[in-house]
């Protein structure tokens, strides 16, 4: 065999195995995405802050403050979800 057609089964084999290397890459980002697509943009913000939580919160409270030339205002509320009540 001439030095030639052993480098260009050489040059053949080298470029097969890149190439299916490039498609196994490209099966597992594929797998990976479709399984991030599982979940829309909300479901998976929820999870991150916690949804599976949610059942364990007694009260959620929030006061806010402005200080203005005016004078002083501010507002309070508290929001019971096992209660569904807001006061």
């Amino acid at each position: 065999m001439s030095s030639t057609g052993t480098q260009a089964r050489s040059h053949s084999k080298m470029y097969l195995s890149y190439l299916l290397a490039a498609l196994a890459s490209l099966s597992i980002f594929s797998a990976t995405s479709k399984a991030q697509q599982g979940q829309s943009v909300a479901e998976q913000v929820a999870k991150t802050y916690g949804i599976d939580s949610f059942g364990q919160i007694e009260a959620i409270r929030y006061t806010w403050n402005v200080e203005s030339p005016r004078g002083k205002v501010y507002r309070t509320w508290e929001w019971s979800p096992k209660n569904d009540s807001v006061v």
